[in-house]
């Protein structure tokens, strides 16, 4: 709206096409519609959303302060005006732009800073550390935001891996300035906003068949750590508590995306009357197993695998109700989870990819037959990329369910 208003006021046309103008004026239309480009660049870049700017021939601000502009006679001074830089930087930018596209090679790659916070010395290292943590997020999730439509679509797929990618990169780059510079990280609210962009990429890549095991692996230790660093600050304020809202509920559709199982600790597993199974599903430490073994001496064989066991033997069953036996081996305190051969250990869960996808979010794909990630925003007409709540369906935000933290 504030485009159009400056449109309908003549801003985006320099002023010196208009004869009426002083020159005063003239030199405020300049600033004016320039901070209003300012702003519509950064916020259409941030949401990935069209620039609304169109056509504009306004000529950048004078090299003069605004003291000057009004007729104040600013004392002499060896400093830039404000104004001057701006002016400085922008034609220091497009240099720069230039070179460093030139300089580009086929397949550019951004890393965390490499230092630890302990590692610092100084305040002055300390900055610089923040600065370099901030624009490793900012420069991913543009990463994002350029992949990011191609991502869903079935056209693409080449697109998925760099915006997997600039997603965990941005998950990880926001915990480590959650957990090291928490006062930093609040703010401005585009440092969550990030994040929650990025989680939703990650539980895209959880979703797709396509996504490379090693990628699901980072893509579901960034979701959920997405997850607990919102249900942490989530009383910050009201958007960062609708986002875990969101994120939390949404937990729900990738447990089911990747076939969950919960296992007990080994001193409250329940003892049940069955052989040694270890060949086929090993749960606890050896020394749990061995207690009562003589009266595992008479009970019945042990189930194999493919065979539907009973929900007590610690198994959750698989999307559309179907139950099957997945191997795990035991890790003592920690489960272990394997996704598509990608060995990892949690503490949390047991994950088993390759299974059947929810029928909540799509139908169970056919063994030939390609998974759209369309329906993750068209099927249920609604965008979860939305940073307006108003938009979001109704089961996001409605209190009376907000009971879906993740543990």
């Amino acid at each position: 709206m504030v485009i159009r208003l400056a449109q309908s006021m003549g801003l985006h046309r320099d002023p010196s096409l208009i004869s009426s103008l002083v020159p005063e004026e003239s030199e405020i239309r300049r600033r004016l519609f320039h901070a209003i480009a300012g702003q519509e660049t950064a916020l259409s870049v941030m949401f990935g959303r069209p620039n609304g700017l169109g056509f504009f021939d306004c000529a950048l601000p004078r090299d003069i302060s605004d003291a000057e502009l009004f007729g104040v006679k600013a004392p002499a001074t060896v400093h830039p005006h404000e104004i001057s830089y701006n002016r400085y930087a922008w034609e220091l930018m497009e240099i720069t732009r230039d070179l460093w596209y030139q300089s580009l090679p086929p397949s550019p790659s951004f890393q965390l800073p490499g230092l630890s916070l302990q590692d610092l010395n100084d305040q002055e290292e300390k900055v610089h550390y923040v600065q370099a943590l901030i624009l490793h997020i900012i420069v991913n999730h543009n990463v994002l935001v350029l992949y990011r439509r191609p991502l869903l679509s079935d056209s693409h797929p080449e697109a998925a891996e760099p915006c997997i990618e600039a997603a965990i990169a941005v998950a990880e780059g926001w915990k480590i300035l959650q957990d090291s510079f928490p006062k930093i990280a609040r703010i401005a609210w585009m440092q969550w906003f990030r994040a929650f962009h990025a989680a939703l990429i990650c539980l895209v890549a959880l979703r797709a068949r396509e996504t490379k095991s090693h990628l699901k692996a980072r893509a579901f230790n960034s979701w959920r750590s997405c997850i607990r660093i919102f249900s942490r600050i989530q009383d910050q304020n009201d958007s960062i508590r609708f986002c875990w809202r969101a994120l939390s509920r949404l937990d729900n559709v990738a447990k089911r995306t990747v076939n969950i199982r919960r296992r007990l600790p080994v001193q409250d597993l329940p003892r049940r009357n069955i052989q040694d199974t270890s060949s086929v599903l090993r749960i606890g430490s050896s020394t749990s197993r061995e207690v009562g073994s003589e009266e595992n001496s008479n009970s019945s064989p042990a189930p194999s695998a493919g065979q539907e066991i009973e929900d007590a033997d610690i198994f959750f069953p698989e999307a559309n109700g179907e139950s099957s036996l997945t191997q795990a081996v035991s890790t003592g305190s920690q489960d272990t989870y394997n996704i598509d051969g990608y060995d990892n250990e949690y503490n949390d869960l047991l994950l088993d990819c390759g299974q059947a996808f929810d029928s909540y979010m799509t139908h169970v794909p056919l063994p030939d037959e390609a998974l759209g990630m369309q329906p993750l925003t068209d099927s249920a007409q609604y965008n979860i990329f939305d940073l307006d709540v108003a938009n979001w369906p109704f089961w996001l935000t409605a209190d009376q369910t907000a009971t879906g933290q993740a543990e």
